[in-house]
């Protein structure tokens, strides 16, 4: 379709500008955005189009204050089912245009500034997997299919990528670094970071294994795999913890056997908690993306 004109009231308009202006700008030194951000975006405009269509209003840029923000709150609660991270996401998104309509000249709300204005989020409680745990999935047998993400999820907890990354690494990124080390070297595709880290024992047996990485899978099937291999590989102990319930795909928080919260943000945080203290923080920092040792902390 047509792009929106540059001076628009309408929100969607502005947010949609905003989306269509990422791909050019630099953060970080990097230019350009990960699809994971534009499809964020796209996310934010489909629910704002729905509530436009619900409320029957058109949203002006005039219109995005602190009553608006407590309309969008109980909308994105009542109405669409949404989990508090999830509205998060969508608020922040709408200030971050309008701020940026803001910047190149048009009017926005005051109240948008307020510090009332701002995205609501709840604690996760995140499960990690520890040496224990990793032992016993490291002797799981079961279907190829089953065994392939195995591997993949004691890949990912030995090396702390991504679900995106980890399905992209290859033979090619392996590194000898010398005589007897090598390293797993891969760019990060949301900082646009080069990340080396040391393979660990487990992961160079299935390489050998295999004479290959695994084969890549759908985040969607790593997810749904990871969980009934927890399952059949015994972890079924109940602890604390977050997960998302499979029927309303709302967050819940309270006792669970472990491997329903097993997903594949498991391996980052598993990555970081197992390294600490055996690492260098600084190698830990550089995967999980951390820029201060207190930001790391926060996270383990």
């Amino acid at each position: 379709g047509m792009q929106p004109s540059e001076d628009s009231q309408s929100l969607l308009d502005q947010i949609e500008l905003y989306k269509l202006a990422r791909p050019n700008k630099v953060r970080n030194g990097k230019k350009g955005v990960s699809s994971g951000t534009i499809r964020n975006y796209n996310t934010t405009i489909s629910r704002l189009k729905k509530f436009e269509a619900d409320k029957s209003i058109k949203l002006e840029l005039n219109s995005i204050n602190l009553s608006f923000h407590d309309d969008y709150l109980q909308y994105g609660t009542n109405d669409l089912g949404l989990a508090l991270n999830s509205i998060g996401k969508d608020i922040r998104n709408i200030k971050t245009a309008c701020l940026d309509a803001k910047d190149r000249g048009l009017e926005v709300n005051p109240q948008l500034s307020s510090r009332k204005f701002s995205a609501p989020s709840e604690k996760t409680i995140f499960t990690t997997l520890n040496e224990d745990d990793l032992t016993k999935l490291k002797s799981f047998k079961g279907s190829n299919y089953l065994e392939n993400a195995r591997d993949w999820l004691l890949i990912g907890c030995w090396t702390g990528c991504r679900v995106g990354d980890l399905m992209n690494l290859a033979m090619s990124n392996v590194v000898k670094h010398s005589e007897d080390v090598s390293l797993i070297q891969y760019t990060q595709s949301k900082t646009g970071k080069l990340v080396n880290v040391p393979i660990h024992s487990d992961v160079k047996e299935i390489l050998e294994k295999l004479e290959d990485f695994p084969r890549p899978i759908s985040a969607a099937k790593f997810n749904k795999y990871i969980k009934e291999i927890s399952q059949k590989a015994g972890l079924t102990h109940l602890v604390h913890g977050t997960r998302q319930n499979p029927k309303t795909h709302r967050k819940e928080t309270g006792m669970f056997e472990k491997w329903e919260l097993i997903r594949s943000h498991t391996c980052r945080r598993s990555f970081a908690t197992n390294h600490y203290n055996k690492l260098p923080n600084k190698i830990i920092m550089a995967v999980t993306g951390h820029a201060t040792e207190k930001m790391l902390l926060n996270y383990i």
